[in-house]
């Protein structure tokens, strides 16, 4: 446990390099234990590394916005009072997310799937009897936000890669 403390320590003083922080899961390194990767695991991508954490952001919060969406309206949680405000919150961190996750990927194929998402929840809501109602408005918050939250990841996206001595953006 000593070893595990003091190489934990040294990651946060700055005395190994962040070329070799992969080696360490964040969450272990919070736990301050280290990850073990083998021998043979060396130079190759064992860990988990910032696209493969936004990636499971990402399907993470695809399926708690179906989820909340398909709720009865007395149950589903809200952040905003606005419906609207909790569409564009919801879609625009989708779509950052897709856009992070993703980088490589020409951007029309995010906007368009995650455009299609937005599209069929509206109608399922339209379709069910738990208080839910299929909105326009909604579906237009949805697309507006799809844009904003992609350019914003794309954004991000290129000041990380920028800011990484080693990016593993785009794997």
């Amino acid at each position: 446990m000593n070893r595990c403390i003091n190489t934990s320590l040294s990651i946060y003083r700055g005395n190994i390099p962040p070329k070799a922080w992969r080696h360490y899961d964040l969450t272990a390194f919070l736990l301050l234990v280290p990850i073990q990767v083998p021998a043979s695991a060396q130079g190759h991508s064992a860990t988990m590394q910032f696209s493969d954490l936004v990636r499971a952001g990402f399907w993470t919060m695809l399926a708690v916005v179906l989820v909340i969406a398909l709720l009865p309206n007395a149950e589903a949680p809200t952040i905003f009072a606005s419906d609207k405000l909790n569409h564009i919150l919801a879609f625009a961190a989708l779509s950052s997310a897709a856009a992070l996750a993703w980088p490589k990927v020409n951007l029309v194929i995010p906007i368009c799937l995650l455009a299609v998402y937005g599209g069929l929840i509206e109608i399922v809501q339209w379709r069910m009897a738990l208080g839910r109602q299929g909105d326009w408005m909604d579906f237009a918050a949805d697309l507006a936000a799809i844009l904003v939250g992609t350019l914003i990841g794309r954004a991000l996206g290129s000041i990380i890669r920028r800011m990484s001595p080693e990016p593993d953006l785009g794997h």
